[in-house]
């Protein structure tokens, strides 16, 4: 169990889904949250998370207003033991609320 929240892709939604609901509940009448997460890498595949997220967060009561690409640069991976290579990457800023726009 992953720090003892969830046993795999499948639970984590699950606590996300549950968690998120908690904070549906206590934001005020015209609140929002933004949620910013990216895709994984899981055996060699992208698993769109962010989009598996707004699945979850609207059957919880969220509605879904938006999201933001947040283009990254400043991520360095070293390869080869020693050599630094600039990665381009991004995440997304999930925008939820109480109400439409």
């Amino acid at each position: 169990m992953y720090a003892e929240g969830f046993d795999d892709y499948d639970g984590y939604l699950d606590l996300m889904q549950r968690i998120f609901g908690e904070v549906l509940r206590i934001t005020k009448p015209g609140g929002f949250c933004a949620v910013v997460i990216g895709t994984v890498l899981m055996k060699g595949t992208h698993v769109p998370v962010p989009f598996d997220i707004v699945a979850r967060l609207v059957q919880a009561g969220w509605l879904f207003h938006q999201d933001i690409i947040w283009h990254k640069t400043t991520m360095y991976a070293i390869l080869h033991g020693h050599k630094r290579y600039r990665l381009s990457c991004h995440s997304r800023i999930l925008q939820i609320g109480l109400e439409t726009i």
